[in-house]
């Protein structure tokens, strides 16, 4: 019996640490019950402003009326989950339609400060988009709700609205509440933003040590949630879980590497491609950073390296393959090509191949 339960405080501490690790860089871990098209029914009349003018190709045109909408969510909600996507999005609004790359900056630090244990649906900036969203929210945000001219709810449709949730809905709810436990954080996407607009300034330097801040940080947690995601992608309604491979701890990572190749500082380059390789995807789950990684070992002259990355990737490949098989005998149709199982083992093992330099 002791030996028992000398057993089961072990457990409950490793379980403490765990915790522990995760909480400390700002994530909430979420035991609310409830679910994310309910949520979003609710709060409609928030997030609603996030997209007011966000489909016209002409940005500046639409300008001053998103403004005002997006200031509307930060005045009127301060403290709605919403008022730091708000604030992030008027923040590089600066730099995209107001010719003021350093006032964006300036105010995307106050962001940060303000809101640190923030998550967003931003997912990426540039100079002539300005802020995108993710894809699965804005998917699945639009037939959720339809509000009047006041803001009141004209029709609800929420996923169980025919009697139970279908297969494409549990994956979608799945995606949101992993994202919920382990999020996109808005104080990691403010400091990639930042690191854009400093090289746009020509600040390569300053660019660079915002980069290395958020490796920094990030080597504290990134292997535990690398493993939460891939345990919740293998899952049956995992499938929107794969697209985390664009987490923006990982594109800290990829853009660092870049900025020390373009200044020779190769050492550097691969010291950071091992961290992220270790990080990551050291059994290839996340195949495409294996390939990435593989092709920084090959220009770099350490093939035996690059063809361990290449062969990690093709069995990931294979388990991402597998997974997609499954899937399909629970939902018709695949938004993946056909042709693209094939095209990318075909690429990995043509990388596998020792040609003549």
């Amino acid at each position: 019996m002791r030996r028992q339960f000398i057993f089961v405080l072990i457990v409950f501490a490793a379980s403490m640490v765990l915790f522990a690790q995760l909480s400390s860089f700002g994530q909430r871990i979420s035991t609310g019950s409830e679910r994310w098209d309910l949520l979003m029914i609710k709060e409609a009349c928030i997030w609603k402003n996030l997209l007011v003018n966000y489909s016209y190709a002409e940005h500046q045109r639409y300008w001053p009326e998103r403004k005002a909408a997006l200031e509307t969510t930060v005045d009127k909600f301060p403290v709605s989950q919403w008022a730091d996507d708000a604030a992030l999005i008027l923040a590089c609004g600066k730099a995209n339609f107001e010719n003021d790359v350093a006032g964006a900056i300036t105010d995307l630090e106050k962001v940060a400060k303000q809101y640190p244990n923030g998550q967003t649906v931003v997912v990426d900036w540039d100079l002539d988009d300005s802020c995108r969203f993710d894809d699965v929210w804005l998917m699945w945000q639009g037939g959720l709700v339809f509000l009047n001219p006041d803001g009141t709810i004209r029709i609800a449709k929420p996923f169980d609205k025919d009697g139970e949730v279908p297969q494409l809905e549990k994956e979608a709810l799945a995606y949101f509440e992993h994202l919920e436990r382990y999020p996109r954080t808005t104080k990691v996407i403010v400091n990639i933003f930042i690191s854009k607009m400093l090289d746009l300034k020509g600040d390569r330097a300053a660019a660079i040590s915002v980069l290395e801040k958020v490796a920094s940080d990030s080597a504290t947690y990134l292997a535990l949630m690398s493993k939460a995601d891939r345990i919740a992608a293998s899952q049956s309604d995992g499938y929107y879980i794969r697209s985390l491979v664009e987490r923006p701890e990982y594109r800290a990572y990829l853009a660092l590497i870049g900025y020390y190749e373009k200044q020779d500082e190769v050492d550097k380059a691969l010291e950071v491609a091992d961290m992220l390789f270790n990080l990551s995807s050291k059994d290839g789950w996340l195949w495409p950073i294996n390939r990435y990684i593989g092709d920084i070992y090959d220009r770099h002259g350490l093939r035996s390296k690059a063809k361990e990355q290449y062969q990690l990737a093709l069995a990931g490949l294979r388990e991402h393959k597998l997974d997609m098989e499954k899937r399909s005998k629970l939902v018709t149709g695949s938004d993946i090509p056909d042709n693209f199982w094939e095209n990318s083992r075909s690429e990995l093992e043509e990388k596998l191949l020792d040609k003549p330099r």
